[in-house]
């Protein structure tokens, strides 16, 4: 594994992604956005406000009708 996957917290998840997709430096080319997905995710299934939660989600479907999907992983 790439130095920087032996501390992640997503490392049983993602074991540094798939070989072929993997910068020369041996790390997986898009570990950032894959954090950034995994962290919605998490987000969502541990959100204690069903309401709320739904209620993101349905904005988060709209806003990838009208917007750039890279606006949903903005930092």
């Amino acid at each position: 594994l790439h130095e920087d996957c032996e501390m992640c917290e997503w490392k049983n998840y993602c074991n540094n992604g798939c070989t072929a997709m993997r910068t020369n430096e041996g790390k997986y080319r898009h570990c950032g956005t894959r954090k950034k997905v995994f962290n919605k995710v998490n987000f969502f299934v541990n959100y204690q406000n069903i309401q709320e939660a739904a209620a993101l989600i349905k904005f988060f479907f709209l806003a990838r009708g009208f917007l750039s999907y890279a606006f949903l992983f903005q930092q």
